[in-house]
């Protein structure tokens, strides 16, 4: 499995909006196998999108995220797991772990958060986890021997499917491969679809 951490010096970027640092993590039977950091360009947010896909993360651990942004990555096949914080380190450990639905790793008032709050974000996190320990004993996919020689991972798209739904209306639709959701338009309610 393979991860992306928004960083800023020791800690989680409390926003990742605007966050310039990303921590890559991959790892295989609970252990890290490599490590790599990389700074995000100050430019649009679907370049630094496509990067993430395109180096193979499955997931981005991150902050406070905009739900525009947080449905763009999500229709690269990327799962994400905002409203973290806490040292660097210690959330890596906690997502190896599995241990990362702890409370200690919440923002302070994530529970009042709109689209993904509460009850809701304590089942996407829990959803998460369940994905990722069938995932523990794979084989891990584009990265060499040793830390920080992550390698590109899977070409854009490559394996991706799925359904892309309306987060206003819930309108589902098969998932086109190369084609993001948040491009297409619900064709109930014009509203810009999301990764379902």
């Amino acid at each position: 499995m393979k991860a992306a951490f928004s960083y800023e010096g020791k800690r989680i970027a409390p926003v990742f909006d605007v966050a310039r640092q990303i921590f890559i993590v991959e790892a295989e039977a609970g252990k890290i196998i490599c490590e790599l950091k990389k700074k995000m360009d100050n430019e649009l947010h679907i370049q630094n999108t496509i990067r993430l896909a395109g180096a193979g993360i499955e997931t981005l651990i991150c902050g406070a995220i905009s739900i525009t942004l947080h449905n763009m990555i999500s229709s690269y096949g990327i799962s994400v797991i905002p409203f973290i914080s806490g040292e660097l380190r210690e959330v890596i450990n906690a997502w190896i772990n599995g241990n990362l639905n702890r409370e200690a790793f919440f923002m302070p008032g994530y529970r009042n958060h709109g689209f993904c709050g509460g009850k809701q974000q304590r089942g996407l996190i829990n959803k998460e986890f369940e994905m990722n320990q069938g995932d523990r004993t794979k084989n891990a996919r584009g990265c060499g021997q040793g830390r920080g020689n992550c390698g590109s991972g899977s070409p854009l798209g490559q394996n991706k499917s799925g359904v892309c739904r309306c987060p206003s209306c819930g309108k589902e639709q098969t998932h086109e491969r190369g084609n993001p959701c948040f491009e297409i338009k619900c064709p109930e309610c014009g509203t810009a679809m999301a990764r379902g």
